[in-house]
């Protein structure tokens, strides 16, 4: 029995024999007195049915809160990565979205034909914020060396765990 109790306890009923004698009687009986209204208690009741004295209190008590409270906060950091990193589609003027515009234009036979000169690449349009989870359809211009210009449609693909896909599409429309 003595093992079975925190080292605080064993200490203590080790100077106090007659403590102990009396919680080994408690635990036989299998109640307690009331501190407040002095009736006899089931062990395993945490109040007094009588007057409603807490007589313990449950581990469990308060921390469902704190449990709740972060795991809230986990989805929300969660969720909120998740958008960021894998939903976001870039804009359409983004300088990273021009460059696979240029490199598009540059292995084309289109773009050797009307001689496009693909560092005048210019993105025009409505200006969107961000997009998450969808395509964006954008609209460059794109001057030729003869002084002429080449309106380019191309739409910004939305792929999950993936870098932004892009389909161009060439409107000659001088």
């Amino acid at each position: 029995m003595r093992e079975k109790l925190s080292k605080r306890a064993q200490k203590f009923y080790r100077t106090n024999p007659e403590a102990y004698l009396e919680l080994k009687e408690i635990e036989q009986r299998g109640t307690r007195i009331c501190p407040e209204c002095e009736k006899e208690v089931e062990l395993n009741l945490l109040e007094c049915p009588e007057c409603g004295h807490i007589l313990r209190n449950s581990r469990w008590k308060d921390t469902w809160k704190w449990i709740l409270g972060s795991l809230i906060l986990i989805f929300i950091g969660t969720g909120g990565f998740m958008i960021l990193f894998f939903g976001n589609i870039p804009t359409c003027d983004d300088p990273h979205t021009l460059q696979r515009l240029r490199g598009e234009f540059d292995h084309t036979l289109y773009a050797t034909t009307l001689k496009l000169v693909s560092e005048s690449v210019m993105s025009y349009g409505p200006q969107e914020g961000i997009l998450l989870f969808q395509n964006r359809n954008c609209r460059a211009l794109i001057n030729i060396q003869e002084g002429s210009e080449v309106h380019v449609e191309y739409l910004l693909e939305h792929h999950f765990f993936q870098e932004p896909g892009m389909t161009v599409q060439i409107l000659a429309e001088p």
